[in-house]
């Protein structure tokens, strides 16, 4: 299948920004801790469960940090969740105007979404930082590992990478490119190549797959096991 490169680079900079948004959405669950790997030292992210060996001492510290971060930041906390909510939304309009083989509605709501990612970086993100300085825990959203993206039956492979910096002008950057790129596809008559943007499998309901829906209700469950409910709040 011969693809047409504008689609190719849209797709990949839309996808690219769904899978940083799986990661951003269980920001407030996660922990960076450092680990040794051979002669290496790596900061790694944990979930505050399975923080370090996860020995009693090392899971007491985690609930500490956890217990900070509601007293510190409870707001920030209601709000990520309120924004990453509607990310949600906001994919799942794309996909189902992916579906439809509808450019105009894909590269409208790609737009708003972008927009609303930007709010959330310079809005709640920034000043979240600016505040709890080194005990922060939100963080622009990035993806920074690589992983390939492809579209079937097609010959050209690319890497899912959004904002490697991890900065809020990085992000912003990133964010542009998308917009920008959104004209072009939408202007392309052809069918689009690919039936969903979702770059992770979503079973539909739990917590247990690593789809953006999986992942934004495993921040809410996780924070709910520590009493702090954010269908109460």
């Amino acid at each position: 299948m011969e693809i047409i490169e504008t689609d190719f680079k849209f797709l990949r900079k839309l996808a690219s920004l769904y899978e940083a948004l799986t990661y951003s959405a269980i920001d407030p669950v996660v922990i960076k801790n450092i680990t040794e790997i051979g002669e290496n030292k790596i900061e790694m992210g944990m979930f505050y469960d399975a923080f370090g060996e996860a020995s009693f001492e090392d899971l007491e510290t985690a609930n500490s940090i956890m217990m900070k971060r509601i007293e510190r930041a409870s707001n920030d906390i209601k709000k990520h969740d309120d924004y990453h909510k509607e990310f949600l939304r906001l994919f799942y309009d794309i996909d189902e105007f992916v579906n439809r083989n509808d450019r105009n509605k894909v590269a409208e709501a790609s737009r708003n979404l972008c927009q609303r990612v930007k709010y959330y970086v310079c809005k709640i993100v920034e000043p979240h930082i600016s505040r709890l300085q080194e005990n922060n825990f939100l963080y622009p959203p990035s993806c920074i590992r690589d992983y390939a993206f492809y579209i079937p039956n097609a010959k050209l492979v690319g890497s899912l990478v959004f904002n490697r910096q991890q900065t809020i002008y990085g992000a912003e950057v990133y964010l542009n490119k998308i917009i920008m790129l959104s004209q072009n596809f939408s202007e392309i008559k052809e069918k689009i190549p690919i039936d969903k943007i979702a770059t992770q499998c979503d079973l539909s309901e739990g917590i247990m797959d690593t789809s953006l829906r999986g992942r934004y209700e495993l921040n809410k469950e996780l924070l709910r096991r520590i009493g702090f409910d954010l269908d109460l709040v």
